[in-house]
Parts: C-alpha cells; structure tokens; sequence
C-alpha cells in the first residue's frame, strides 16, 4: 500500500514547463492542487466515479487515509471488522467493510482446532492502525483453555496487515491473566489509539495494550481513584483514552500517554443501564440505545461541557425486519467516509 506524503512530492509544473504548455494552448492543472484543493472537497461517492477513468486516479484512492481526525469506536476510521467473537471450535471467518465505497474483504481463514471436550476455544479480533507505517492491522487471538484446572491456558497470536494475503504468526508475552473473563469478553471494546489496541481487565486494575508497530503486549495501570469503583468502561474521546464509571459519576481522560497522566471529570449520566460507547464528532459521548422497537430506536448522548443529554431517534426498516426475531444495534459514533480501498490493484 502506498502513502501519500505532504503534496511536495507530487510534481509542480516548472517555468520552462509551463511555458511550453502555454504554447501548446494547453495548461496543466498541477497535482496538490488536483488533490488537495478538489479531491478532497468532493463526497465519497464522486471521488469513486474519479477511480475507474484510470491507473492515474485509481492510484490515488488506493492510499491509506489518515486517521488523526478520526474517532475510533466500534469502528476505525471509517471502516468495521465483523467477526465472530466467542467460543468456537470451528474454522470461522472475518470481514473488513468499507460502508462508503461497500466493499467487503474476507479475511483469509485461520487454521481450525480439532474439537475436544477436554478444552475450549476463545477466539477473538481486533483492528488497529499503525501509524509508524500507515497500514491497518487485524489482531487475532486465539485462546485454549483446558476444561481441567491443572493444565494451563495457552494463547496463539496472529497478524494480518490489510492489502496483504495472508496471517503472520507472532509469538508475544502475555504480562497478564489470558484466561480471565475480563480479557476473554473484552475484545467486543477494544480501543485504538497511540498505535496501540487496548482492553479493560478491571480484575487486575490495568489495561492491556497491544503495540502496533512493536507488536508485543504491555500493560497500564488504572488510575488509582478508580480500582474501588463499579462496572468501568474504555472509549476514546478526542483522541485520547478514557475511563468511565457510571456509578461514581466520574471519568478520567488520559491527557498524557507517555507519562501516563490522567485527568478526572464529573459525569451525570441519566440512568445506570446508560453504558458509554463512544464520542461523536460534536464531542458527545455516544450512549447505548434506551429503547428499541420495530419502527425504530432511541439513542442518547450527553454533552460534556453542559452536563445536558438529548436523544435522538433513528427509524429502522421494517420490511428488511419482518423476518427477524430479535434485533441487535450497534452503535458506532463518530463514522467518516473512506475511500480507503480494501482490494489491492495489481
């Protein structure tokens, strides 16, 4: 996958060349302006009628965008993996969607587990962005627990790097419990942000990390004031890390990662069922549906700077639901268009 750089590697027309572009009655649009001053003023869906004139458009939409505006939730930066988080003892599959450009890309398979009752499979995904290369990478955490106490558990890791074809198998040190609840369940919530993926294990008052770049694990403790508390929750606000406790009405933003400073700040939440799950572009905090029907579903949000909420209704679609049990929604806040390609053009 290519990078864009700053617009000064792309060729300016000199004097000499503009000149005799002048004498052919002909003048060149230079390329940043091209990009910078047109392309990226344009919606989604014009930029992909740009793509397929040819090899010279199609080139510049096949480069990874950046994700420093980005807020990463259920999603990253405009794209969604969808896999099968659970316990499994079959050969399962995951996805990469791009809802923009309506794209998906299966994941190769990973190799299957013969069944035995004597253990179980939890398996587990994870997108992140590496920032030191420019490229989007899925985690895969594959954890055996025997059903007996005496043996222990073991976890096999895996790497797949977007515009690649294949897994790579990495052998990482845990520096924490892998078979505990907290980390097996976990995953749904993982948060990216530094160049690293990051889980809530509330029973060892820390945070995992997952680095990126070094692709190895390390572990953060948990601000002090919060390892008496309730239920906790991780989401990215602004960019940064944030831990949330409904039942103390307190949060705590990590302001400085490399030094590991957080700050605190009061929280009113309406109810105790209102889980956090994100930011917005706005800076509200995405909360998690209230009420949901078949005509549609209610989602609050609440604002940080006035302590206020407002909740916002979004209609379903009942003639795709009529055939449908049971409805599950999920929330993603903050969703950008990406004109991200997920398929490699050789």
């Amino acid at each position: 996958m290519e990078i864009l750089g700053d617009g000064n590697d792309l060729k300016r027309p000199t004097t000499s060349e503009e000149e005799e572009e002048e004498e052919k009655g002909t003048k060149t649009i230079p390329g940043e302006i091209i990009f910078f001053e047109i392309f990226t003023r344009l919606p989604v869906k014009s930029l992909l009628q740009f793509s397929r004139l040819g090899s010279a458009t199609a080139h510049l939409f096949t480069l990874s965008n950046s994700p420093s505006d980005s807020c990463v939730s259920l999603h990253l930066n405009g794209l969604f993996l969808i896999h099968p988080n659970g316990f499994t003892c079959t050969n399962t599959f995951a996805y990469i969607c791009n809802p923009s450009t309506r794209e998906f890309a299966r994941l190769p398979a990973i190799d299957s587990i013969l069944f035995s009752r004597s253990i179980q499979i939890h398996v587990c995904y994870n997108l992140g962005f590496d920032p030191s290369t420019n490229e989007y990478k899925v985690l895969n955490i594959r954890v055996v627990k025997p059903r007996s106490s005496e043996r222990k558990a073991k976890a096999e890791c895996q790497i797949f790097t977007l515009g690649t074809e294949s897994w790579r198998k990495i052998d990482p040190v845990f520096p924490f419990d892998i078979k505990g609840r907290d980390w097996l369940f976990g995953s749904k919530y993982s948060v990216c942000v530094n160049g690293a993926i990051h889980w809530l294990i509330q029973s060892e008052n820390l945070i995992a990390a997952f680095d990126l770049r070094e692709e190895s694990f390390r572990i953060m403790p948990l601000p002090h004031a919060t390892i008496p508390s309730g239920k906790l929750y991780m989401i990215q606000i602004n960019g940064l890390l944030a831990v949330i406790c409904p039942n103390m009405m307190e949060m705590w933003v990590l302001e400085d990662y490399e030094n590991r400073v957080w700050i605190a700040e009061s929280i009113i939440f309406p109810s105790s069922c209102a889980f956090p799950r994100g930011t917005i572009h706005t800076g509200e905090i995405l909360l998690t549906p209230q009420r949901i029907s078949r005509d549609g579903v209610f989602i609050p949000f609440y604002d940080m700077k006035n302590g206020s909420f407002r909740i916002v209704e979004i209609a379903l679609f009942p003639e795709l639901l009529s055939a449908v049990d049971d409805v599950e929604i999920t929330c993603a806040g903050d969703y950008i268009e990406s004109i991200l390609a997920l398929r490699r053009n050789d």
